[in-house]
């Protein structure tokens, strides 16, 4: 039953990857700022000290307006890091004087800043991991007596309105999710919610809510 699981799941992925492969940098910019605008306003986002992010790629829906939020309303931010079987979480390495500039310039400003400035530190302060996804290199990771004042944002590939998740197939979140239970939700566009109930495993963890452009899905604690 597992290998019937699985091979769904792949096919499933491969459906809704294409779809996401389409679209255009504008597309994936516009639907971002729009998920973004929805994220920003839940209270467990608003009253975390620790915000824990991840770095897009492949026209994953974009958090670099929920980091810079993040970062002007004073949180420290987090990504994700592999290490072997299972990911940890590293502070994002930003300056003082870094800080200072992201939170007083205006915000349009600020969004140009921080896209130049992530460029910037992958090769220096962010390595490529080996799926070419800019991780940090230094600090002290996440603990789990931090996790009550933590917000994250998960990504994925699809979703079913009863909150189940695919992911890449990793396990990466699950893991983490399983030991460490920061309020969490999961960003994605629209088409990328099954009307279908997935295809799931035991181990694979439901997200507290699914943000679209389109606003929540459902909350699902």
């Amino acid at each position: 039953m597992d290998t019937e699981i699985i091979q769904r799941k792949k096919e499933i992925r491969r459906s809704v990857r294409r779809k996401r492969d389409a679209l255009s940098d504008t597309e994936v910019q516009n639907l971002s700022e729009r998920i973004a605008g929805h994220v920003v306003r839940l209270p467990e986002f608003q009253r975390a000290d620790y915000l824990m992010c991840y770095m897009a790629f492949r026209n994953e829906v974009d958090c670099n307006d929920i980091m810079l939020t993040g970062v002007r309303e004073g949180k420290q931010i987090y990504l994700p890091k592999v290490e072997g079987e299972e990911m940890n979480f590293y502070p994002l390495d930003l300056s003082e004087e870094e800080r200072t500039v992201l939170t007083t310039v205006d915000l349009q400003e600020a969004k140009a800043v921080l896209r130049d400035l992530l460029k910037k530190m992958t090769g220096t302060r962010l390595a490529l991991s080996s799926y070419r996804i800019p991780e940090p290199v230094s600090g002290r990771a996440f603990q789990r007596e931090q996790q009550d004042r933590s917000f994250m944002v998960l990504p994925g590939l699809v979703y079913d309105r009863m909150g189940n998740r695919l992911g890449y197939g990793g396990g990466y979140y699950d893991r983490f999710l399983a030991v460490c239970h920061p309020a969490h939700v999961a960003v994605a566009y629209s088409f990328q919610i099954y009307d279908e109930i997935l295809p799931c495993l035991e181990t694979d963890i439901r997200p507290d809510r699914i943000i679209t452009e389109q606003g929540e899905l459902r909350r699902f604690v």
